[in-house]
């Protein structure tokens, strides 16, 4: 579980839910999607990643991993999605969003875990498909990142290879196509012959592959092959939270950001 002491005394005081989030991220995505499926009132911190603010000394000392989203819950800190998502749904357990059977609520944190894993491919596609322009941006601030960035060995080194003269190498991008090929691959599996990711109900797995899913979209991968899941993709994309907080966010940022 994410949740962390941070040194911030400006977070530490914080009463109700607070996230720190930036309408183009998927994992800020996934918990905006899942705040608004379960009706609860928060207050928005924007994180700007357009202008690195995620490496600057203030958002450091309260997510040390420099990334987002962070959710403050009365003062107590959890960093990680899939985290996020899972303690908002065991504090505020109405509706619920998880299964009661242990076999499909294993399945449902296997997903999660199996989502988690992803992250570093669907970055890497991300900035390879999406993101084209953004590394003349973030190099300038590379010694900003090496400086404050001690506890993300994993993001420093993508960085880097993105900030590189060479930029992401074609292995990289060959592991993440393939990688991300698989996952939908087993999503598909699962949705042939099911109508959710886990349990019978629509559940915070639906809503963190949902959000990956969608990022595959704008960034074109080819998912024709995979026709349970774009269905059941269709299905959630419908949901009125789906659109509040994520489409709406994002068309507000993906022009300029993509450039």
């Amino acid at each position: 579980m994410g949740i962390i002491s941070s040194s911030s005394p400006e977070v530490a005081g914080l009463k109700g839910l607070h996230l720190y989030h930036f309408a183009l991220s998927n994992c800020s995505q996934k918990v905006r999607f899942c705040l608004e499926e379960k009706g609860l009132p928060w207050t928005s911190h924007v994180v700007d990643l357009g202008k690195h603010e995620q490496a600057t000394p203030e958002y450091v000392a309260i997510n040390p991993k420099a990334v987002v989203p962070t959710l403050v819950h009365d003062g107590v800190v959890v960093t990680e999605s899939s985290d996020i998502i899972d303690y908002l749904d065991k504090h505020f357990p109405a509706p619920a969003l998880r299964p009661t059977d242990p076999a499909e609520l294993e399945r449902l944190y296997r997903s999660l875990a199996m989502w988690d894993d992803l992250q570093i491919s669907l970055k890497t596609l991300s900035h390879h498909l999406l993101f084209k322009q953004r590394a003349d941006t973030v190099r300038p601030h590379m010694a900003q990142f090496e400086s404050v960035i001690k506890h993300n060995d994993e993001l420093l080194e993508f960085l880097r290879e993105y900030t590189s003269e060479k930029g992401l190498s074609s292995q990289r991008v060959e592991r993440a196509t393939s990688s991300v090929d698989h996952a939908l691959s087993e999503l598909n599996n699962r949705l042939a012959d099911h109508k959710w990711l886990a349990g019978d109900s629509f559940s915070i797995a639906d809503i963190a592959w949902s959000i990956d899913v969608h990022r595959f979209q704008l960034m074109k991968f080819p998912m024709d092959q995979y026709p349970a899941m774009l269905e059941w993709y269709h299905r959630v994309e419908s949901r009125p939270a789906f659109k509040k907080m994520v489409v709406d966010y994002e068309i507000q940022v993906l022009k300029s950001f993509t450039g």
